[in-house]
């Protein structure tokens, strides 16, 4: 465990430039588009740490990579979807959210759904995978936010029972709108994937990542 510490180090201190550059823009995405995107959803615990399991989920996304430009591009092709094309076969399941990992080539803009939409060239369907995830509910401006996730992963490895998972993935839950809150005010949920450490030593030991395997998977 204190090697895989020492290995983890830099690749957390590289968080907080990555995730505060890509919560700022999707911040200034959601104030442009003045659309209430909680939908006075109820409100968890802010500072709450937990270690949960989280159910598999049908989401509508848009992959949103460097070439795409701002991603408030990619944000309005996934809101203009949901409000423009509202019909019976399917409904939106909020909070919207960012969805980062090592097989993804940028980042996914998405939000949950029931039923059945139908796909564009650019809203796609998928099943976003459940599984065990350390969750820590934030609050706060998004500009500080690269620091909260850096604590998660710091959390989850000094449980000595948990590892980040390999594929390094990152879901960020937006729980309230900037368009009716104060940047002290906004609650984001911060899901680390993780795996038991036990588990992880016995049956996938051989694919842990390590030095800039590992520092490319959560780094620009």
């Amino acid at each position: 465990m204190d090697l895989f510490k020492k290995e983890m180090v830099p690749i957390i201190m590289n968080i907080d430039r990555r995730m505060t550059k890509l919560n700022l823009l999707f911040v200034f995405a959601i104030f442009w588009l003045q659309t209430p995107l909680s939908h006075a959803l109820p409100l968890p615990t802010p500072g709450e740490f937990t270690i949960k399991q989280v159910s598999s989920q049908k989401i509508l996304y848009v992959h949103h990579t460097f070439g795409d430009g701002h991603i408030s591009n990619s944000v309005v092709k996934l809101v203009q979807y949901y409000l423009l094309n509202a019909n019976d076969n399917y409904q939106v399941v909020f909070p919207q959210m960012s969805i980062e990992r090592s097989d993804i080539q940028g980042s996914y803009v998405a939000i949950g759904y029931k039923g059945n939409p139908a796909e564009t060239d650019i809203v796609k369907t998928m099943e976003l995978k459940g599984g065990l995830v350390a969750s820590y509910i934030y609050k706060g401006s998004y500009t500080q936010i690269g620091k909260a996730i850096r604590g998660v992963f710091r959390r989850a490895v000094d449980t000595h029972k948990y590892i980040p998972a390999a594929n390094g993935e990152i879901r960020l839950l937006y729980w309230n709108s900037i368009d009716d809150n104060q940047p002290e005010n906004l609650i984001t949920e911060i899901q680390v994937r993780i795996e038991k450490l036990g588990s992880f030593r016995k049956h996938t030991m051989r694919r842990i990542p390590t030095g800039n395997r590992l520092r490319s998977m959560i780094s620009l």
